[in-house]
């Protein structure tokens, strides 16, 4: 997730499909502890993308990585606008 928009040879788009395509298998518990790992170690930026992703392709608002977020902070990423639902509610700027 954290360098989702840097991967060479392969549209962000493409990556995040791909992603996409093994998560929605993941059980709940699996995805608890993705959100405790994100919490714990990773930069606000991956944890909004992860919040939109789960979002996006799990249905699922993680209430728990909303809340490390700081609100006035926006994370951009090179990430087209449509592939996430609400990228707004996440601080993520394609600008």
């Amino acid at each position: 997730m954290r360098n989702i928009d840097r991967i060479s040879d392969a549209s962000s788009e493409g990556v995040v499909h791909k992603l996409a395509n093994k998560i929605i298998g993941y059980n709940p518990d699996d995805v608890h502890k993705m959100e405790k790992l994100a919490i714990d170690v990773y930069t606000p930026k991956t944890k909004a993308i992860l919040g939109a992703f789960l979002e996006t392709y799990l249905n699922y608002y993680s209430e728990s990585i909303h809340k490390t977020l700081n609100p006035t902070s926006k994370y951009k990423i090179f990430i087209p606008h449509a592939v996430f639902k609400d990228q707004d509610s996440w601080n993520l700027s394609t600008k």
